[in-house]
């Protein structure tokens, strides 16, 4: 049975716990959402959906979303769920959702249908979150399968994502009824995946896919712009614990996408995932840090906290030699110019926090 309901207009949390091994017989495997659900840390996992046959409204074997329902997940993982003659492995969102995926990962979902991580047919925002490893065998959307609505995707990644054979695209992006749906990628990889990235459905009515700028993408598929790379291969480590909530892909050295951000449209204090500045996983909240890295108290900082991190990368700085390591500063402006000048000097561009990546010139 599935481990969790929410009923239509009940706001209801759910933090800090892993939800795992349900099933759902046509859909909703882990959690059943009709009314307004935030999922903060949250994991979850190895939840399970069966259908009677293919149809638009199955699936969900994650989180499935009602009509008219909202889902915030926040710090959370979606990961290892079947939908099994149904769409949406991870997260299915119903007509008239309003979803946000912030500082998330939904991976090695799988779904007999379309969209092996996500299917949605409403409003549907991704924030510095990653998306990987996901599979639809039916057809398209190996990653995602959007219709009817507006989806925003900003500061993520997404990889390693397959559709069929016949159908191979990470994104779909179509309609069959009377709206227009919209897509917009800003500061987002969509690299690695199988075949290629975006499939626009020519179907009766039209569909909008923008770019923002500053994507890397594996092919000319996504609509790209003069600010856009081309690239098939992004430089990202394999999905693993880089030491944030949830798992991401670290960026190798000399990959296309560091500093290849747009600074100027990552969110104030927000880290702009496991993308185009440093990783989001790169450094964890203060009180968090892992056992292997140093701990700190921001409040041992006092009036000198206006540089706290745990990690740097500088390519071939003298300083910081190699890929990324532990560094915790809490000290004052002036006396890291003068010890680091290197870091100093790329810090003027990036600012870090506990656990955000976030360009902040003025604040170094």
């Amino acid at each position: 049975m599935r481990p969790f309901v929410v009923n239509a207009t009940i706001p209801a949390t759910l933090r800090n716990l892993t939800i795992r091994d349900g099933y759902g017989w046509e859909l909703a495997g882990g959690v059943l959402n009709n009314g307004m659900l935030t999922l903060d840390h949250v994991t979850v996992a190895n939840n399970r959906v069966a259908t009677s046959g293919v149809d638009f409204w199955k699936g969900g074997a994650g989180v499935y979303n009602g009509d008219g329902s909202s889902l915030t997940l926040i710090d959370s993982t979606v990961r290892d769920n079947r939908a099994e003659g149904g769409a949406g492995g991870g997260v299915y969102a119903f007509f008239n959702t309003a979803v946000d995926i912030v500082r998330s990962t939904i991976a090695s979902n799988l779904a007999t249908d379309v969209g092996g991580g996500i299917r949605s047919l409403g409003d549907f925002t991704i924030v510095n979150s990653t998306i990987s490893g996901n599979t639809a065998t039916g057809w398209h959307g190996g990653a995602i399968f959007h219709t009817e609505g507006v989806m925003e995707i900003l500061n993520s990644t997404i990889t390693n994502n397959a559709g069929p054979d016949w159908a191979p695209s990470a994104i779909f992006l179509g309609e069959w009824g009377p709206l227009v749906p919209v897509l917009k990628l800003t500061n987002t990889i969509v690299a690695g995946n199988r075949w290629y990235a975006c499939e626009r459905f020519a179907a009766p009515n039209p569909n909008i896919l923008l770019s923002g700028g500053n994507n890397i993408i594996q092919d000319g598929s996504c609509n790209p712009v003069a600010s856009d790379q081309l690239l098939p291969d992004a430089g990202l480590e394999p999905l693993a614990d880089n030491g944030g909530p949830t798992w991401t892909h670290a960026l190798q050295p000399g990959s296309p996408a560091l500093d290849a951000a747009n600074a100027a449209l990552c969110p104030a204090r927000r880290a702009p995932a496991a993308t185009l500045a440093l990783s989001r996983a790169a450094a964890s909240s203060c009180g968090r840090q892992r056992r292997r890295r140093r701990r700190s108290s921001c409040r041992r900082c006092n009036g000198n906290r206006r540089i706290v991190t745990q990690v740097a990368h500088l390519p071939g700085s003298s300083e910081f030699p190699g890929r990324w390591h532990p560094l915790l500063i809490c000290a004052t402006p002036i006396s890291i110019s003068m010890k680091f000048p290197t870091f100093w000097a790329w810090c003027r561009q990036t600012w870090l926090i506990p656990g955000h990546a976030v360009p902040f010139p003025a604040y170094c």
